[in-house]
């Protein structure tokens, strides 16, 4: 676990967030449901947020578990507080999202997480429509720079590809052409 972790530095933070998926096959990409594990170094407490009643425990606790032997003196304690129930089969990730914000913001008035409280439907219904316009925005900017390189492969002529594509080195959403150029010099 260490090998993991100490690139971190996770034994000098005071608290530690992680989404958990309930995929079983480590080797591929997968699972149904994601919950949020929130570790406190002031409380020594494991906080484990499933907005599908708690469909994610045993793979939480298991981590958990885990993680306590690097992370604690003794095993951590686990909780699992109440925690706004997805209202469908799709949410969960935006429930994670809307309690890192809940638990973030409590930790940094309070320095624990106990007390957090839950997060509202009216947060989830907000994240989910601002998740959607970054996905679009994003594919606007994709179809933008996709666009421009399209036009750039066709001038490139005589003059350095390097030159005319030093701009997209620190594009957000990567030029597909120009990351397989650097790769070859």
């Amino acid at each position: 676990m260490g090998i993991f972790l100490d690139p971190l530095e996770a034994e000098k933070r005071i608290f530690i967030f992680l989404p958990v998926n309930d995929c079983t096959q480590v080797e591929s990409p997968g699972g149904s449901h994601w919950s949020l594990l929130v570790y406190c170094k002031n409380e020594d407490t494991f906080f484990h947020y499933d907005s599908s009643s708690g469909s994610n425990y045993s793979h939480a606790k298991q981590l958990a578990m885990k993680l306590s032997k690097f992370l604690s003196p003794e095993e951590a304690a686990f909780v699992q507080p109440d925690t706004l129930q997805q209202k469908n089969g799709y949410d969960c990730g935006i429930h994670v999202l809307c309690n890192v914000d809940n638990i973030a913001e409590h930790c940094a008035e309070h320095n624990r997480v106990e007390g957090a409280g839950q997060c509202r439907q009216s947060q989830v219904d907000k994240k989910r429509m601002e998740v959607l316009q970054l996905i679009f925005q994003l594919k606007e900017d994709k179809a933008s720079v996709l666009n421009l390189t399209a036009k750039t492969e066709r001038t490139v002529g005589d003059v350095g590809v390097q030159e005319l594509c030093s701009s997209f080195k620190d594009c957000p959403i990567g030029c597909h052409w120009y990351k397989n150029l650097e790769s070859q010099d």
